[in-house]
């Protein structure tokens, strides 16, 4: 069983409940068979467990109760549908949020049974605090402190080993927004708290160790080499054996960029005509093993359809950086609506500057996701700190400087709702 988040409004007037309301995630939609003209569901209470079935013909609505507790309702509901989104919502019925105190808790348990029916239970207190002892996270801000290092933050320590690693893919239809940035800062926080993590682009430009490492001019070689964290000499060039090694021969470099962060780059583009029926069978059996290796794999992905679409089939959730600009805009919900709003992780706001249009496109995007679980923290503000930092090879974990400490807050909290939404 999985735990779903609700979201809850409360009338404007008179501060009474309004509604409590459940995403439908993509595989309970195919269950329901729901589209935007059928989006009639049936719903039945019993024995405190809700059974959501395909609605397939006309009933009398019946309900039972003793005195206050619900004991039996069969009723027929319909869901929303937003096209704009992809997205379906269903109202959980009000005698229902009481019985289950949802109003409080926040959230249900789902299960799928098989392939035509979803059972829905409460989140119990001893379930919450399962999840919360899973999870075991430290939420505080504390300044970590190690050698080489400047102040920099600390994120949590989680004891909880997690099983199969999870996929992240940051995924932007448009360049220069900060994918790779956020790629880096999101993968060495996650190191930070012990877990291991892989980075993988499908970008032969492999702005990655860029990112994370210092680049060293050799003039005689007249190309850059960097030292990675395990002190070895590298450069990137079509003679690495990356992603396409590891892919075609499961063997290949990885380059430590921090203790837990690893890195395997892209030696030469993949094109569109290379992506024959074994390199897609090779690439899923290489995402399969790497899972077992890693906590998380990270993908650095760039709008080529063809291999983004590959990706995308191992990604378990997606993360969406975002400019405020109107091109962008238009991408971010593009992105939403292809995927769906339960694939869509995060949206995170980069070189964020505060002007009135970039206010505007940033609540814009805030209001349109404003009844989903996607995690969107407050803006990452445009510093020529920032610019310093990656220059020397830093990220915003290693830095003393106070702005980005600040930063670096807003980018603890998604990492906390990674661990909880993945280790729970």
């Amino acid at each position: 069983m999985i735990k779903k988040n609700l979201s809850i409004a409360y009338k404007k007037s008179d501060g009474r409940l309004s509604h409590c309301r459940l995403n439908l995630t993509k595989d309970l939609v195919t269950i329901l068979e729901l589209t935007s003209e059928k989006r009639s569901i049936d719903l039945e209470f019993k024995n405190n467990f809700i059974l959501l079935k395909r609605y397939k013909e006309k009933f009398e609505e019946v309900i039972e109760k003793s005195e206050e507790k619900l004991l039996y309702l069969h009723t027929l509901i319909t869901a929303s549908y937003e096209e704009k989104k992809n997205n379906f919502k269903m109202l959980i019925p009000l005698p229902i949020v009481k019985e289950w105190n949802l109003e409080k808790t926040k959230a249900i348990m789902i299960e799928k049974k098989d392939t035509n029916k979803v059972i829905l239970e409460p989140l119990e207190e001893s379930k919450m605090e399962d999840i919360k002892k899973k999870s075991n996270i430290e939420s505080e801000t504390k300044i970590y402190q190690s050698e080489g290092s400047v102040g920099a933050l600390s994120i949590m320590e989680v004891t909880e080993e997690k099983k199969d690693g999870t996929v992240f893919t940051f995924k932007v239809e448009k360049g220069g927004i900060g994918k790779t940035f956020l790629t880096v800062q999101i993968g060495a926080g996650l190191a930070l708290a012990g877990f291991r993590i892989l980075i993988i682009t499908s970008d032969p430009q492999n702005n990655i160790i860029g990112m994370a490492l210092k680049s060293e001019i050799d003039k005689n070689e007249e190309s850059s080499h960097y030292t990675t964290f395990d002190k070895k000499r590298v450069t990137i060039d079509n003679r690495t054996k990356g992603l396409k090694s590891w892919i075609r021969n499961e063997t290949g470099e990885i380059i430590k960029l921090r203790e837990n962060l690893d890195f395997i780059p892209l030696e030469s583009p993949i094109d569109s005509g290379s992506i024959s029926k074994e390199f897609k069978e090779n690439l899923k059996k290489f995402i399969e093993i790497k899972k077992k290796e890693y906590d998380y794999i990270l993908i650095d992905s760039i709008p080529t359809k063809k291999l983004d679409s590959e990706f995308l089939k191992y990604t378990d959730q997606i993360i969406v950086p975002a400019y405020g600009d109107k091109f962008t805009t238009e991408g971010v919900v593009e992105v939403i609506k292809s995927v769906g709003v339960d694939k869509v992780f995060a949206i995170i706001f980069n070189r964020y500057d505060g002007t009135a249009t970039q206010k505007a496109y940033y609540n814009q995007i805030k209001e349109i996701i404003e009844q989903t679980d996607i995690c969107f923290p407050l803006p990452i503000k445009q510093l020529s700190a920032i610019s310093k930092m990656v220059e020397r090879g830093k990220t915003i974990w290693e830095s003393n400087d106070k702005k980005i400490i600040e930063i670096a807050k807003e980018l603890q909290e998604v990492l906390i709702k990674i661990i909880q939404k993945t280790v729970a």
